[in-house]
């Protein structure tokens, strides 16, 4: 087959030879540029695979403090003291007048299933002095691990910059019983 094609090259004239010199030249070239590619991608592949692997071992490694951090932490919780999205609400507005605001809330979503659910749910609080917001967002604080701030935006209102408006969004764990 080799003295075939051999023999159908050599016995085409010179631009010819140039010619299907260049068309396999270009197929090299394209082959080339694919194989880097996909080399590259290989590597690239590889190397975030590793850098999975070695965290995941880093996690298995630490098992035994982890699991004593968390049976540490679940003991000191306190599932009287975890709450629904109705009393998240009330705890919440509670908080903020006592502070002297007045919040409003929106609608509680729930996420999870089993033996903990997440509620979570936003407030807002327009026009309010800053001693009283930094007050709600310490007493806020005080309420962890039982109530978190996930997002927190303060604004300035054109026209009333020392009286900012406030928008946050807390959420609480609650054990089923």
């Amino acid at each position: 087959m080799i003295r075939t094609l051999r023999a159908l090259f050599l016995g085409r004239l010179l631009r010819e030879k140039l010619l299907l010199v260049g068309f396999v030249l270009i197929g090299v070239l394209l082959w080339a540029s694919s194989f880097s590619n996909r080399t590259a991608l290989l590597w690239r592949t590889q190397r975030a695979t590793t850098t999975v692997l070695k965290e995941q071992q880093l996690w298995i490694n630490n098992k035994p403090a982890i699991d004593r951090a968390a049976q540490k932490t679940a003991d000191s919780l306190k599932p009287e003291l975890t709450l629904d999205g109705l009393r998240l609400v009330a705890e919440v507005g509670e908080l903020a007048s006592k502070g002297g605001l007045h919040a409003t809330s929106g609608a509680t979503t729930k996420e999870g299933s089993g033996q903990f659910t997440i509620n979570t749910v936003e407030f807002s609080v327009a026009g309010a002095e800053w001693d009283a917001l930094k007050k709600f967002y310490h007493a806020l604080q005080q309420r962890a691990p039982y109530i978190a701030v996930k997002e927190l935006a303060l604004n300035a209102q054109a026209g009333r910059e020392s009286l900012p408006s406030l928008r946050v969004r807390v959420s609480s764990f609650e054990v089923s019983r």
